[in-house]
């Protein structure tokens, strides 16, 4: 048997931020009217996050809104916020949050990008399905252009498709929806999730016409197969 000279595997030592925050928290305590404490309040928020601590992150981050509204650090502060509720399940707070900004651009971080899509997923699970739509196509017309790095571009496809299938007239306001904004790539992805999310959740009378246009849409589109799968499984045509 060879001998292993690789050694003992590394220890992970997590960063330490103790020293960092320590000199934040000075300046924030001896300077009550530092010309940088706007910066300062959102860093330190930053700070605590980063140690697995937002309920004490949060607070800091209202007070940079209340003292600061017009700091550049204001919209960072609320999309936090938003995540900050987003996570905990509050989406109507989260929603509070993320309607008062304008989230940003991002090419190079994923943390704009997953915003962007929360801010429509906070949509969706509080039923503002409209709402939802304008969020998640944005966030794809982002996306696709490059203006975002597009990580969760598969799961707002889907959602879009979702949440056309919640509209009194799913399929059709989904068709007006591509004729009014133009066709895109993953129109058909799209069909194809609102005729799967009526299956699920409406039954097959309701299935039936949006898996008919699918297939009279997309007639070669390898996503027929499981969706007429789907349509005998569910009794929407008999086998």
């Amino acid at each position: 048997m060879a001998n292993d000279r690789r050694g003992k595997e590394p220890i992970l030592i997590p960063p330490d931020y103790s020293k960092s925050l320590t000199a934040h928290r000075r300046y924030l305590d001896s300077l009550p009217k530092g010309g940088r404490r706007d910066v300062i309040l959102y860093r330190t928020g930053f700070i605590h996050g980063l140690m697995g601590q937002p309920e004490l992150a949060v607070p800091l981050w209202k007070k940079l809104l209340e003292d600061y509204p017009l700091s550049r650090q204001a919209a960072s502060a609320q999309v936090r916020l938003g995540e900050f509720h987003f996570a905990g399940g509050a989406f109507d707070s989260a929603n509070t949050h993320y309607g008062k900004v304008e989230v940003q651009d991002s090419t190079k971080g994923y943390w704009w990008d997953r915003a962007f899509y929360h801010k429509a997923e906070a949509l969706f699970r509080t039923a503002n399905y409209p709402a939802a739509i304008s969020t998640y196509f944005e966030y794809l017309e982002r996306a696709d252009k490059k203006r975002f790095p597009g990580d969760c571009r598969a799961f707002a496809v889907a959602r879009l498709g979702q949440s056309f299938a919640e509209l009194p007239n799913h399929y059709r306001e989904a068709v007006e929806f591509f004729r009014r904004n133009g066709n895109r790539g993953y129109a058909d992805t799209v069909f194809y999730e609102l005729a799967m999310s009526l299956a699920r959740n409406k039954g097959s009378e309701q299935a039936a016409p949006a898996m008919g246009h699918f297939l009279s849409a997309y007639p070669d589109d390898p996503l027929g197969k499981p969706l007429r799968q789907k349509m005998t499984d569910t009794g929407a045509v008999s086998r």
